[in-house]
């Protein structure tokens, strides 16, 4: 069977076609529409050109399945409130939707494995955090879409994050925290990328070290905490972070075993995710094939 995967995302649109067993093809990545209509219109478009037995979205933020309702999309406000099932219904399209992080988690736990764990863990390390959660074999969600790993609290009344809470892993686990932390400690408003920062790092930057030390230390904790209420076998990192994970995953595995419940040292694997690009598209055609068993 063929289906057609698409991935909303906050700066770009990737789709592609899954076909039998066969991974991405025709892949297509656009710059995302400005506005709900545009999305809806393109969706539409390459739905009814495409001709395949399913249509799945992977979409940033959360989701009620039951009353077809966008609750909350941070990284793409105009889809808040919005009944996307509903408006491409009208153009003819039907579709499925679950959360992007949920369906990244999906497509890794399918495709990157010889022999998939009964339960993993994703992280999508980036401009912010997400993630999702297998159990038993099984993406975890239900009627309302879940989970967001990056709201959940890392520090008491920490620094106020986009979704209005205080002390978010986001805020301590992502992108605009190491250049937050690297300026704090150099006193100097550049570097501007978290390239330059390892480069600096490389170079015994002292600030550099202690940017990427605190990074390390505060997604270790966040590891723990995960690993204490699911005890996955295995926890993958991707997003944008995933890039230099080298400079923080073995230091990162070290304190992990440290901060967990002395139980469940070493039962669980940490590496860098092995589908990074093309997660949530393999993971929206796997939901396709679930749904329609």
């Amino acid at each position: 069977m063929k289906h057609l995967a698409i991935d909303i995302g906050g700066s770009f649109v990737k789709s592609g076609i899954i076909n039998g067993s066969e991974l991405v093809k025709d892949r297509l990545v656009v710059k995302t529409p400005e506005s709900y209509e545009k999305l809806i219109a393109y969706i539409a478009e390459i739905s009814n050109r495409a001709a395949a037995d399913s249509v799945c979205l992977a979409i940033p933020g959360v989701y009620d399945k039951v009353n077809d309702r966008m609750l909350f999309s941070p990284n793409l406000a105009y889809l808040t409130d919005k009944s996307i099932k509903t408006d491409l219904a009208a153009s003819g399209v039907s579709v499925l939707i679950e959360n992007d992080a949920n369906l990244a988690t999906l497509g890794e736990y399918m495709y990157g494995y010889e022999t998939p764990p009964d339960t993993m863990i994703l992280l999508t390390l980036g401009t912010g955090v997400g993630g999702g959660i297998i159990q038993n074999g099984k993406l975890l969600t239900g009627g309302v879409t879940s989970t967001e790993l990056g709201h959940m609290t890392l520090v008491a009344e920490g620094r106020v994050c986009g979704c209005g809470k205080r002390g978010c892993v986001e805020k301590y686990c992502s992108v605009s925290s190491i250049l937050h932390d690297y300026h704090e400690a150099s006193g100097d408003p550049n570097p501007k990328t978290v390239r330059e920062v390892v480069k600096l790092y490389e170079a015994n930057d002292f600030a550099a070290f202690a940017a990427i030390d605190l990074f390390t230390l505060h997604i270790s904790h966040a590891m723990s905490s995960l690993i204490n209420i699911f005890v996955p076998q295995s926890i993958r990192i991707g997003g944008g972070l995933s890039e230099i994970s080298d400079y923080f995953i073995p230091q990162a595995r070290e304190m992990v075993d440290q901060m967990v419940f002395p139980a469940f040292r070493g039962l669980t694997d940490i590496a860098a995710a092995k589908h990074r690009n093309d997660a949530a598209l393999l993971g929206a055609a796997e939901w396709a094939k679930i749904n329609m068993r």
